[in-house]
């Protein structure tokens, strides 16, 4: 989105963090969709209008706080006349069911702008994707026959059970608010640390079909922990993937490398 989009002129074009001793923090007001960094920042799950300035004043007090930000590398297997595609990552990444819906909202908000006039509408118009793959179920991750390796480890999904799509993530909110990954009791045996967005980690979290993202979203179910890591690279057949929202088609078989870039300052509110 828009706040990627700023970072990626600020941080990776022009290279901010490299000639200035002082790179501006990062505040986000939500005006999206999902709103899913400004929801981890605290800056609340969608603008409604209200007077800006109660918002400027928090953000003259907001805390400081750290980010990272990753690099996609999406290159052809077996054909070196395709060019590598290379893209940042805030928020997540993910292919399979999830970017299949996305792409299938941004090709309508093209085609039509019209329809969408507010937040409410578009998610109404997401549930209404949703509900198609209900009927008529996407490819499994074994369908795309996935190879995924973490930090040098081959990780074993066909152990997880029936999976629809695989969720990258870097913050612990996804799709308007929901917590993927869970809480992680300290107490607990599991080997799993919490979500955070500047341990230079990535969770790695499967989603089982449609009605499992249903339950996700309304708290009744927690995605299926797969793994964490610094660096992924896994290869898959022609599919649709997101990067933080936005979808692309992958026509060919590709390999994918996630690791990370670098990491920045954002501002967190306090008084939420």
């Amino acid at each position: 989105g828009t706040a990627g989009w700023i970072l990626s002129v600020m941080v990776d074009k022009m290279k901010l963090h490299e000639t200035q001793d002082y790179l501006p923090p990062i505040s986000v007001l939500p005006l999206g969709t999902g709103n899913d960094l400004a929801r981890v920042l605290g800056w609340g799950g969608g603008y409604t209008g209200e007077p800006l300035q109660p918002i400027l004043n928090n953000i003259q007090i907001a805390n400081f706080g750290k980010m990272d930000r990753w690099e996609v590398v999406i290159s052809a297997v077996d054909n070196d006349e395709i060019l590598d595609r290379v893209f940042v990552m805030n928020n997540y990444f993910s292919f399979g069911l999830d970017a299949q819906i996305a792409s299938q909202f941004h090709e309508l908000r093209e085609e039509n702008p019209g329809l969408f006039l507010n937040r409410s509408i578009n998610k109404g118009i997401y549930t209404l994707f949703g509900a198609e793959k209900l009927i008529k179920s996407p490819p499994s991750l074994h369908d795309l026959n996935v190879h995924l390796t973490i930090d040098g480890n081959v990780i074993d999904i066909e152990d997880k059970g029936h999976l629809e799509c695989l969720v990258f993530l870097n913050i612990p909110s996804y799709a308007g608010g929901t917590d993927l990954w869970g809480k992680v009791d300290k107490n607990s045996k599991t080997v799993f640390q919490p979500c955070k967005m500047d341990d230079g980690l990535l969770e790695v979290v499967g989603l089982k079909n449609v009605a499992h993202t249903v339950a996700l979203a309304t708290g009744f179910a927690n995605g299926v922990r797969v793994s964490q890591g610094q660096e992924m690279v896994f290869t898959i057949d022609p599919c649709f993937v997101q990067i933080d929202g936005e979808p692309e088609k992958l026509d060919y078989p590709s390999k994918i490398k996630i690791k990370k870039l670098n990491t920045i300052t954002v501002l967190i509110n306090n008084k939420t």
